[in-house]
């Protein structure tokens, strides 16, 4: 471990301006907390990360109607910057998208969560996406960067999530020591320890700096499992530096080995060596008759998690609409708009008050801003652009804030230890028919 070059790190780091700390607050505990996973994939040209249109195209960056990659359109409303795009609305007008390597965009996200009580965003950062030297890395870099001002200014709290997709392992290879400078260079920079270099919006678990690891144990995810073995080993090194407390993203039915899991007992060896088990359910239940099917497990889950001493985040969406980018990615295949529908919000609040009715402690969501599956919760059009490419668009009848808002709700739930109720609430009145 001590070959590794922990000290590759930027020089300025120390001298971090222009945050602002009037509404900064301490994160020590993921406990009583609500957090979202964040992509920040998108990219548009013009926006200084030359990535084209990021995750918005189709796969060979193509970005026109009848090629592209998101089945959402985010509501552009509220944007400083904007970009002009090929596709239309209804009136002929052009449709406008955000990026997020706009430091004003991800403001506005975390303005969002703070209005409507979210605590803070998992920041999700692609093995692909931490290579030194690649575009990929500048933009997520930049990114993360402004998550944290955003968090630091409106008091919410980020936390950082490698996600093992689409590694190539080869051994004692050079992918652990890229992921353990990776962590060291954002640990340096931005004082995760200590809160020393002006943040101190960075989420800490059980007295560290908490780190999330995630893509253990799917089988379409064929890495030995070894390699994440291997890598929280040296995260937990005595001689590595930027030791952390570990958040372990792993297959829904993870303790009993179920279908989406590969059988294999050194998943339970590799859980025990981290602080939460986080399971993910997105595409595990479409509806309240499989949800219900599903809900023992969380219980059961926390029961296992207690027995051993670790923690357990539930896991939650709103829906899932996965079609137009995977007509390129998987010709053939059967992927339907608007898969699992979101019923207005009802299909989230179930889950909610399922998890946080179960006993669980802290919740994890199932995106921000996930527009490419379908699983944002931040606002979305009801008027998305019309032509080739289908769009689903946010119900009538819901107002563009109310994901957000019961998420908000789950999490003060949390805070207050109450149970919540069945039926779901509204952040305004619903109006009378």
């Amino acid at each position: 471990m001590k070959s590794l070059n922990y000290l590759m790190m930027f020089a300025a780091a120390a001298m971090i301006a222009g945050v602002n700390n009037v509404s900064a607050k301490k994160y020590d505990s993921y406990k009583g907390l609500v957090m979202c996973g964040y992509q920040g994939w998108a990219s548009a040209p013009g926006d200084g990360s030359d990535r084209g249109w990021g995750s918005y195209a189709a796969p060979g960056n193509k970005f026109q109607p009848g090629d592209c990659g998101i089945d959402y359109w985010p509501e552009m409303k509220e944007y400083k910057k904007q970009y002009d795009t090929p596709f239309k609305y209804a009136d002929g007008s052009t449709a406008t998208l955000y990026s997020p390597a706009d430091l004003s965009s991800v403001e506005l996200h975390f303005k969002w969560m703070k209005q409507n009580g979210i605590d803070g965003v998992f920041m999700q950062r692609f093995i692909g996406n931490a290579r030194p030297g690649t575009k990929n890395k500048a933009h997520f870099d930049k990114v993360f960067d402004n998550a944290m001002k955003a968090a630091q200014k409106y008091g919410r709290t980020v936390c950082l999530m490698y996600d093992l997709s689409g590694l190539s392992y080869k051994g004692e290879n050079d992918d652990i020591a890229m992921i353990l400078n990776d962590w060291a260079e954002l640990s340096e920079k931005y004082g995760f320890e200590k809160r020393d270099k002006g943040y101190d919006c960075y989420l800490h678990h059980n007295g560290k700096p908490l780190l999330a690891i995630w893509g253990i144990g799917f089988p379409d995810r064929p890495y030995p499992l070894q390699f994440p073995e291997k890598l929280i080993q040296c995260l937990k090194d005595k001689d590595y530096p930027y030791q952390c407390s570990l958040h372990l993203g792993v297959p829904t039915y993870w303790r009993e080995f179920g279908r989406d899991t590969r059988n294999e007992p050194i998943l339970h060896d590799i859980i025990m060596m981290g602080d939460i088990i986080h399971p993910w359910t997105p595409g595990r239940y479409k509806d309240k008759a499989t949800y219900e099917a599903y809900k023992p497990n969380i219980a059961a889950d926390i029961a296992w998690a207690k027995a051993h001493g670790k923690d357990f985040a539930a896991g939650v969406f709103p829906g899932f609409s996965w079609y137009n980018k995977a007509l390129w990615e998987f010709p053939g295949q059967n992927h339907p708009s608007n898969a699992t529908p979101r019923q207005g919000g009802r299909f989230l609040w179930m889950q909610l008050a399922g998890a946080v009715n179960s006993g669980a402690e802290m919740i994890y969501v199932s995106m921000f801003d996930e527009i490419e599956e379908g699983t944002a919760i931040y606002k979305i059009s009801k008027n998305p652009p019309v032509g080739k490419s289908p769009f689903v668009a946010l119900e009538p009848e819901t107002p563009s804030d109310h994901y957000m808002f019961l998420v908000g709700q789950a999490g003060k739930a949390l805070k207050e230890g109450k149970q919540l109720p069945e039926e779901m609430p509204y952040k305004h009145k619903k109006s009378k028919k």
